[in-house]
């Protein structure tokens, strides 16, 4: 199967959703890095009021941790999920100090959902192309996976640029990069290329220990 990517998710959309823009957004509506229940250590917040667009995008706001502005996922049980989001000051600050942190992280655990919202010309509205496969991509039902690495040591997690987003300059945003690994069970996706015709498809597989 091709690869499935949105290379061009609109980040003024995902921030300032207007009603007569029709481009694709996308958004991360829950993340958790190296999560330790007691402290709370990789918790993100959901500080960005963005619109969901499967309703009238006005109506009824949410707030997600990141606007996505890049997905890919190869689609095989084993390949990992590549995005690119954008996220709040507090949220920017967190993760650096979690970069920067000495000894490094507690782990590589991470919990994300994810949603992608496409356009139908022919029915004249937002659909839901990429999210939870049970509760569309809602913060209830993360996907599990790690940190995806380059080498043994680097992990494929960083603030690329030193200064906030230009593209949308209000409220401040930072880019953030991530390649998420799939843990070791079996979860999925729901993938829908057009309104009622979407797939389930599996990402990780269970590994029984002896």
């Amino acid at each position: 199967m091709p690869d499935i990517v949105y290379d061009s998710l609109n980040l003024e959309q995902g921030f300032n959703f207007r009603q007569d823009v029709q481009d694709t957004c996308g958004f991360i509506t829950q993340l958790e890095i190296a999560q330790n229940t007691s402290t709370a250590e990789g918790l993100l917040k959901a500080d960005i009021a963005a619109a969901n667009p499967a309703t009238d995008g006005v109506t009824s706001p949410q707030f997600v941790v990141g606007v996505m502005s890049y997905f890919k996922w190869a689609g095989g049980l084993t390949d990992p999920i590549e995005v690119k989001f954008n996220v709040s000051n507090d949220n920017r600050n967190f993760l650096f100090g979690l970069l920067h942190k000495k000894g490094g992280l507690s782990s590589t655990d991470v919990k994300i959902a994810i949603q992608v919202f496409n356009f139908d010309q022919a029915q004249a509205k937002f659909y839901l192309a990429i999210g939870g496969a049970t509760t569309n991509g809602l913060a209830g039902n993360p996907l599990k996976g790690n940190i995806g690495k380059e080498g043994k040591d680097k992990l494929l997690l960083s603030l690329p640029k030193p200064v906030p987003s230009e593209t949308v300059k209000s409220p401040q945003n930072w880019e953030v990069e991530m390649t998420v690994m799939p843990q070791q069970i079996a979860q999925s996706l729901m993938y829908q290329y057009a309104p009622g015709h979407n797939m389930v498809k599996a990402w990780g597989v269970t590994v029984l220990s002896s």
